[in-house]
């Protein structure tokens, strides 16, 4: 039994408005109802669960629909899952050197499930039994998805249900819409769905091997769908201290080429755990944040930061050319920094004593800098160097101090 079966139990008899502000009160948990009453959707509030974001009702908020009569869960997305680092106790038991890395989608998670209640299959969204709200370009949001399946039967019906009847009732199938139709960060050439997994009913996901079975599936019906990419994590982790696993994970999607432009990034899986990881690249980050705002007009230093030593500042001036002559000059603040290290580094190598050496470069270098001067003198590299060689989020802690 879930954790939400087991609240709905105990609310048994409960007006449908003490339900729904139980589990918002509680656990920041929007509770609603469909389809008359008789349909419960449960689906986490960014915000509000952010205090109890790993307890059990929370991590299973993600979409989930039972049957108000029965309390039978028709539809079971994946659990919430976290970008990585943001919930230690969520990834305590996570080996950061068996993780694989899969592609993140940009679109719209959408699932497909039997609901047992109307009788028929359906395509959903997060926030949706039915998908059947409006989508912001217009029209209605399942149109958009029959159309990137290229299937022209109405969902909800026995036409639609024909078509897929060869789906097990008791699994959700996970997909997210991508492409020109249902625009996000990233650029797409054309509109597919990408298959990103299958889960039971009673909580069981599909292994790997079943969702290629299940793509080849779905390929030989005509669906247009196909798996999220795999990337090999080319980084040596076994025997690093875990943050340090952390941040190397991150400085890898950070900066490999593959995940430059728009690019979202990775979802990393544990196989041993089953857990999920989020790895998102600061340029994506950036500007979907900056598409957020109302003015379009600020950004904080500690934004730029993360572009600049992630080197996509200028890419981020590409799309946002407003910003251009803020984060240029920003930028130029930084590289100002690395290039005065060196003249500094000339007057100041050479002093042996190591408490002259710390008031020498106390006096002739920016605050933030001095740490760079003792490991350049620890390690015999050129400050510059040094300043390279730096974690992507230290390099970034110091970047945000120098501009402004």
């Amino acid at each position: 039994m879930t954790a939400i079966q087991q609240e709905m139990r105990r609310l048994h008899g409960a007006a449908p408005q003490a339900i729904a502000a139980h589990f918002f009160e509680n656990f920041g948990v929007v509770a609603e109802q469909h389809l008359d009453g008789r349909l419960w959707l449960f689906d986490y509030d960014q915000l509000a669960a952010h205090k109890h974001r790993t307890t059990d009702v929370v991590m299973e908020s993600r979409g989930l629909i039972m049957c108000a009569d029965t309390l039978d869960i028709l539809r079971r997305p994946f659990a919430r899952f976290f970008n990585i680092g943001e919930a230690p106790t969520y990834e305590a038991d996570v080996d950061y050197a068996r993780l694989e890395a899969l592609e993140k989608a940009d679109g719209s998670l959408v699932p497909l499930y039997f609901n047992r209640v109307t009788g028929h299959w359906h395509f959903g969204t997060r926030g949706t039994p039915f998908a059947d709200a409006k989508h912001r370009q217009g029209g209605v949001f399942y149109e958009r998805v029959l159309r990137a399946a290229g299937l022209d039967a109405v969902p909800g019906t026995p036409e639609f249900d024909a078509k897929v009847g060869f789906l097990s009732p008791d699994v959700t199938y996970l997909f997210e819409l991508i492409g020109p139709a249902n625009p996000h960060v990233t650029p797409y050439e054309k509109d597919e769905l990408v298959l990103l997994g299958a889960r039971r009913v009673t909580g069981e996901e599909f292994t790997p091997a079943q969702v290629s079975h299940l793509l080849g599936v779905l390929v030989a019906m005509n669906w247009n769908v196909r798996l999220p990419r795999r990337y090999a994590i080319p980084l040596q982790l076994k025997g690093l201290a875990r943050s340090v696993q952390v941040e190397a994970i991150k400085q890898w999607v950070a900066t490999a080429p593959e995940f430059k432009g728009l690019h979202e990034g990775v979802v990393c899986y544990d196989p041993a755990t089953g857990k999920r990881l989020k790895v998102k690249t600061p340029l994506y980050c950036a500007v979907h944040l900056q598409g957020e705002e109302l003015d379009g007009l600020s950004i904080s230093p500690s934004r730029v930061a993360d572009l600049i030593v992630a080197g996509d500042a200028e890419e981020f001036c590409l799309y946002f050319p407003a910003l251009a002559p803020k984060v240029r000059a920003m930028a130029g603040q930084v590289q100002a920094f690395i290039d005065g290290l060196a003249p500094i580094w000339e007057e100041v190598k050479g002093i042996e004593d190591q408490k002259a050496f710390a008031i020498a470069v106390q006096a002739k270098a920016p605050g933030a800098a001095s740490g760079i001067f003792f490991q350049a003198r620890k390690t015999g590299l050129q400050p510059a160097l040094t300043w390279m060689e730096l974690p992507l989020n230290k390099k970034a802690s110091l970047a945000a101090k120098l501009v402004n």
